[in-house]
């Protein structure tokens, strides 16, 4: 909440500033500021939504996605588009770079933290091993479109993927989230240790980066390569995690079957990857040649 108020006094101020004249500028700071807005016509509506309803419970995925969330998360979804076209629009070419790099890393973490649901390693993945596509498509779009407003960056996606990784471990569960244990709610919860999402994250990202410096111009190709890469290091790395590791399933966890990732498991999950990095990258493609040729 505290952050959340400071983000819109920020936007109200960043609005007053803006002189008469520059009315791109003005227009960009009105719509940043409407956007913090709605945040709060989300907590209202999930306030209302408890005592009317009852509180959602643990066990389902509406516990992210009940109708009031969904309002309090447009606001934390739209409003890094916008504050990055303000930025672009207002700040010098440094400090423009700081400041998407920090816009777009927060928005992949909260994606990744929102849309968790979708992981096909989680407690709930609501869609299975396809949820591994929507996932990426989802944090594919993100990083691609930040790659519009960092062509001269060399190493953008590495530089948001660092930051964005460090904001994913700070809202997890910490040293808890390394431990097996079995839940009433979720049954036996498989623990992958961050270094799986680390490693997967930011090796797909120097891959991209390397695509970027090659010259490499079809997005469907890179969010392919992207997409690939993490989902088949991740899914190599949980394979061997829970056949190998000792502090993955010990004996006294065999009555608890938990998630066992076969080898065609790991085959479809990179394939998946690929799909949805691919799917990813290009809506993005599409949607930036549209707002480019529109602002033009």
């Amino acid at each position: 909440m505290a952050g959340q108020i400071a983000a819109t006094v920020l936007a109200y101020m960043l609005f007053v500033w803006t002189p008469e004249g520059e009315k791109d500028t003005r227009r960009s700071a009105k719509w940043y500021l409407l956007g913090q807005m709605i945040f709060f016509v989300g907590l209202a509506f999930d306030q209302t939504w408890h005592l009317i309803l009852g509180q959602e419970t643990i066990n389902t995925a509406l516990v992210f996605w009940g109708p009031p969330h969904l309002v309090i998360a447009l606001s934390l979804l739209i409003t890094p588009f916008l504050l990055a076209r303000f930025i672009c629009e207002t700040f010098e070419a440094g400090e423009r770079a700081m400041l998407t790099v920090l816009t777009f890393a927060t928005l992949l973490s909260f994606i990744d933290f929102y849309f968790q649901p979708l992981w096909p390693l989680g407690p709930f993945h609501v869609l299975g091993a396809y949820g591994e596509a929507a996932m990426l498509a989802l944090l594919g779009f993100v990083l691609f479109w930040a790659s519009h407003y960092l062509k001269e960056i060399s190493l953008a996606a590495s530089m948001i993927t660092l930051v964005a990784l460090s904001l994913t471990e700070i809202m997890s569960w910490g040293a808890l989230a390394d431990i097996p244990r079995a839940s009433s709610v979720f049954g036996t919860v498989t623990a992958y240790p961050f270094w799986l999402t680390f490693f997967s994250f930011f090796i797909a990202a120097v891959f991209l980066d390397l695509s970027n410096l090659r010259k490499l111009r079809s997005p469907e190709t890179k969010g392919a390569l992207w997409g690939g890469v993490q989902a088949c290091l991740y899914a190599i790395g949980a394979k061997l995690w829970v056949d190998l590791s000792p502090h993955s399933f010990y004996p006294g966890w065999k009555a608890f079957p938990g998630l066992v990732i076969s080898w065609y498991d790991v085959l479809l999950f990179a394939v998946l990857g690929m799909l949805g990095g691919a799917i990813g990258f290009l809506l993005c493609g599409i949607l930036q040649s549209k707002f480019i040729s529109r602002d033009s």
